[in-house]
């Protein structure tokens, strides 16, 4: 197979036609994954390996090929840079085995992509809408320690129901519901909020 039909096989992979050992394959024939083929490029660089995959659009052929210790290497070459491309018959093709792609698990896929999608939204849900940078510092700070969420211009602590009002200082922090109101929790907060006062 010259230049030529290389170059033309690169631009269309129906009709075209290429000699191997005495056979003549088309090219679809030939790259056929899993089929062993010698491909020597316009630089008279030789690869012998097996076929991985083949685009036609993009002019790509991947090759698996023996590399060192009982390795394959994978080679990308282009179809247009290549002089000449053969079949290879079984007993010729490197006896190195092909890599396996492991399989996709799908669903942990999706698991993942799910939780990453809600960190981002948590992250985005942490920025106060209209509130100063020390109201933003204080909830960055809580939110280090209890989950938090704003309310508007309210830090909430659902956790301990309480709610932080503007100006967020030890006289602004009250329960989130009349109806259940802790002291303590109150207190712990208004004693957070004094410690992070300080080390400002």
């Amino acid at each position: 197979m010259g230049p030529e039909m290389v170059a033309a096989a690169a631009a269309a992979t129906v009709g075209v036609e290429a000699e191997g050992d005495g056979l003549k394959l088309t090219l679809d024939e030939l790259l056929r994954i899993g089929s062993g083929v010698c491909a020597t490029t316009i630089h008279n660089v030789q690869y012998q390996g097996t076929v991985l995959a083949c685009h036609n659009n993009t002019h790509q052929l991947f090759l698996s090929v023996p590399g060192k210790d009982n390795t394959n290497d994978v080679v990308l070459l282009n179809l247009k840079a290549l002089s000449k491309l053969d079949t290879l018959q079984p007993d010729v093709v490197p006896t190195s085995p092909a890599p396996t792609l492991s399989q996709l698990n799908v669903s942990e896929i999706e698991t993942r992509r799910l939780k990453n999608v809600d960190k981002k939204w948590k992250r985005i849900n942490n920025v106060g809408v209209g509130v100063s940078a020390e109201a933003q510092q204080l909830f960055d700070k809580l939110n280090n320690q209890y989950e938090c969420s704003w309310d508007k211009e309210e830090i909430c602590i659902e956790t301990l129901n309480v709610r932080i009002k503007c100006p967020y200082t030890t006289g602004s922090v009250c329960s989130m519901s009349h109806e259940r109101v802790d002291e303590k929790s109150i207190s712990h907060v208004k004693t957070l909020i004094d410690r992070h006062s300080t080390s400002r």
